[in-house]
């Protein structure tokens, strides 16, 4: 299975969301890592085939989705930013009124909703009002309907927003086994969400590709630009004033800074083994570019 973006651009009016983006998908797991604001909602929405790019198209196997249609979108999985529900449905009720909408039977349904609501966690809340559930629920709630018509691709916007760190490692886990015969596509600015299980990811910056690669091929190209450097209260204001800091450490009188630097800081100064979070600040923060 092949899902291709092929030079997609989309406009709003003068402003360019979106700008020539080109890519290709096969099964496994993708994560588009950026930014707020840098065109991964605008891409996540167009694969999603509920946004029309302005230029370009997306391919399935070789067939525009816009061809495809209804054929499409049953393939599809699809979790939005914004995710709504009934507040009077119980969460049992309004699965099995996606489902209905997804046009599964009622009997393939029920199976398949109490294995969701199995895996999300959401077993014991299966007859309570949704219009009750925490933010976190609600969003692992869209995680179910998601996946109530087993699809072959799955996208997701911002995915675990409002999870707590267990809940976002539970679903690191499924994504990982459902993977292997899926496309699986995250949008987010959460580096955890996708370092450990993406087969590739991809970096956006203002609506264009940035940088491609697994987790280790994207830190290894940044050895030798990060850096440990100690400090005290004087000498700190200095190192955030001219450098990228990622991480600041207080012990005592001291204080260890995590630094991004193209060079070393200054002489007493140790490199450091990168991580993405470390990858994102390199690409994305003010003072790097």
């Amino acid at each position: 299975m092949k899902l291709e973006i092929r030079n997609v651009t989309k406009k709003y009016g003068k402003f360019c969301a979106v700008k020539n983006f080109s890519y290709e998908f096969t099964e496994g797991v993708y994560g588009l890592l950026g930014p707020n604001g840098a065109g991964k909602t605008t891409i996540i929405r167009i694969l999603a085939d509920v946004l029309n790019p302005t230029d370009g198209s997306v391919m399935l196997n070789g067939e525009d989705i816009k061809d495809m249609d209804y054929r499409y979108r049953n393939l599809i999985g699809y979790l939005p930013q914004d995710f709504g529900v009934y507040k009077n449905f119980t969460a049992h009720r309004f699965l099995m009124y996606i489902a209905a909408l997804k046009g599964l039977s009622k009997t393939e349904s029920q199976k398949r909703i109490e294995e969701l609501l199995e895996i999300t966690n959401l077993k014991e809340y299966s007859n309570v009002k949704t219009g009750t559930f925490s933010g976190g629920m609600k969003r692992r709630l869209g995680i179910a309907q998601a996946l109530l018509n087993d699809p072959k691709i799955l996208i997701m916007d911002e995915p675990t927003a409002g999870l707590d760190p267990k809940e976002r490692v539970r679903f690191r886990n499924l994504l990982s086994e459902i993977s292997k015969d899926k496309i699986v596509i995250l949008s987010t600015h959460i580096v955890s969400d996708i370092e450990y299980i993406s087969k590739e990811i991809v970096l956006i910056k203002k609506g264009e590709i940035l940088k491609t690669g697994s987790s280790e091929s994207l830190t290894n190209e940044i050895k030798g630009k990060v850096w440990k450097v100690l400090t005290d209260e004087n000498g700190l204001k200095t190192i955030e004033e001219r450098f990228t800091v990622g991480n600041i450490f207080r012990n005592g009188n001291k204080i260890e800074t995590r630094i991004i630097s193209e060079n070393r800081p200054d002489d007493s100064a140790e490199a450091e083994i990168p991580t993405m979070e470390d990858v994102f600040l390199y690409y994305f923060d003010e003072l790097s570019e």
